[in-house]
């Protein structure tokens, strides 16, 4: 999928935002090499959606994170699924969690409100587990 360069903007403006000047405690509290996972888990049933958007978001926090994915974009999900598995630094994962979080909520409400987003799809509201 080819990923519009409005997108992009959009994604990085996304993440100026939500990092800020970034996370006092985490850099005080965590070793900057600290590995971890974590995953996006589905807190209802719905469709999935927001694959490839996610994948760059991802790199733009640090071409380091590993994605796995556990649903296809326009796959229902049920209740409980694990729906992404995230690997990487911790300090980079948490960066990215809140950004992630949003952009998939959106994505259900664009779907939910009748209006087209990027995939046209939807994902159920979901929780984010680190293991």
């Amino acid at each position: 999928m080819k990923i519009s360069r409005a997108t992009r903007i959009c994604l990085k403006a996304a993440l100026a935002e939500d990092i800020g000047a970034g996370d006092a405690t985490s850099r005080i509290l965590l070793k900057s090499h600290q590995v971890a996972m974590a995953k996006v888990i589905s807190r209802e049933s719905g469709v999935f959606c927001g694959k490839e958007v996610a994948k760059l978001l991802a790199q733009f926090v640090d071409s380091k994170l590993r994605l796995r994915f556990f649903a296809r974009d326009g796959s229902k999900v049920r209740k409980g699924q694990k729906l992404i598995e995230i690997r990487g630094r911790l300090q980079s994962i948490l960066k990215l969690e809140r950004t992630l979080l949003n952009l998939l909520a959106h994505s259900q409400r664009c779907i939910n409100d009748g209006v087209l987003c990027e995939g046209r799809k939807k994902i159920s509201r979901f929780n984010f587990r680190y293991a």
